[in-house]
């Protein structure tokens, strides 16, 4: 059997465990193994942050809680991972909601464009002005508990094409889904939907000439290989990955697991909102390396970007009541900050 069979093998083996043999955690030595599925590769910061999750869950529950990472392409698709959470297959999921904003109307409004400017201001919408809240009642009925919104640095157009005003993205085909699409449209650009392990290859062979995606991937996931720009400024600074469990995973830990669980997902967004100007200039000093240029548009671009995104607002509120109480949360604080 070659290597392409062996690993196709051993994929259809982890998938068959989780669907049979491994419903709901399980207890090996006396700790309780939580299975998290991550959308994104384990190389990325997206790895890092659910390493450091991990490292902290074990911390904050003395031992008793150790959580098993499967990173993309492992044993789930991207597009099945939201409905293997919700059937127990997995215990937990970190991914953007906006993947799967056809069944959850509220996965939307965290990808309105030109939202918060900095990680802080995401701390203090989550945890001071009641979105966390918000989120976890959104997906209740789905029977999944919400435990936190992880801050990923700033996400922009990466392309293969120069960008010197805004009508250079027309007639181009750009990665991006939800608001994100709405935001290509705009520009004139053709959205085209794809899995983040998808783009790179995407990307190398045109079938896509940019994506929407974190400054940090130009170093991380190579893209400095098939790209050729990185556009600032951002359009959401910074973009925020979503964490979350199976309802009865959730429930049927004690409640001082569950609190330990809450005090590392707090722990891992103060981490990674820490880290978040670090990667962006990571992303950014790649440039120096490999033959990306950095562009900048002008402030009235921005501002004309700016006005045109905003009628966005209005209709992803519409989606559903707490889309409304959330978009309602962002603008009132957006003012007063």
């Amino acid at each position: 059997m070659g290597m392409k069979g062996s690993r196709r093998l051993l994929s259809v083996v982890l998938a068959m465990l989780l669907a049979i043999g491994l419903t709901g955690s399980v207890a090996w030595s006396g700790e309780t193994v939580l299975r998290f599925q991550v959308n994104y590769a384990g190389t990325s910061k997206g790895g890092a942050s659910m390493r450091y999750f991990a490292d902290q869950v074990a911390k904050e529950s003395g031992g008793a809680l150790k959580c098993q990472l499967f990173f993309a392409g492992q044993i789930l698709k991207t597009k099945e991972a939201f409905s293997a959470l919700q059937k127990g297959m997995v215990d937990g999921l970190y991914s953007a909601l906006l993947y799967y904003g056809g069944i959850v109307k509220e996965a939307s409004w965290e990808w309105l464009p030109f939202t918060w400017q900095d990680p802080t201001q995401v701390l203090d919408l989550y945890y001071k002005h009641g979105l966390l809240e918000l989120m976890q009642q959104a997906l209740a009925p789905h029977g999944v508990q919400y435990l936190g919104a992880i801050p990923m640095g700033t996400l922009g157009f990466l392309t293969r094409f120069p960008v010197e005003n805004l009508g250079d993205f027309k007639g181009k085909k750009i990665r991006g889904a939800g608001p994100q699409a709405s935001v290509i449209k705009l520009l004139g650009g053709t959205p085209v939907s794809l899995a983040a392990a998808e783009q790179y290859t995407a990307l190398q062979r045109g079938t896509i000439e940019g994506t929407i995606y974190p400054w940090y991937t130009v170093g991380a996931y190579k893209f400095y290989e098939v790209i050729d720009y990185i556009i600032t400024p951002g359009v959401y600074s910074p973009c925020v990955i979503d964490l979350m469990m199976n309802r009865k995973s959730w429930e049927r830990l004690s409640t001082a697991e569950r609190q330990a669980i809450s005090r590392a997902a707090v722990n891992t967004v103060k981490w990674t909102a820490g880290e978040n100007a670090a990667w962006d200039q990571d992303g950014l000093a790649v440039t120096a390396k490999h033959k990306v240029k950095i562009i900048k548009l002008s402030d009235q671009d921005m501002k004309q970007l700016r006005k045109a995104t905003k009628p966005m607002w209005d209709k992803v509120a519409a989606r559903s009541e707490l889309s409304g109480k959330a978009v309602k949360i962002l603008r009132e604080y957006l003012k007063a900050e």
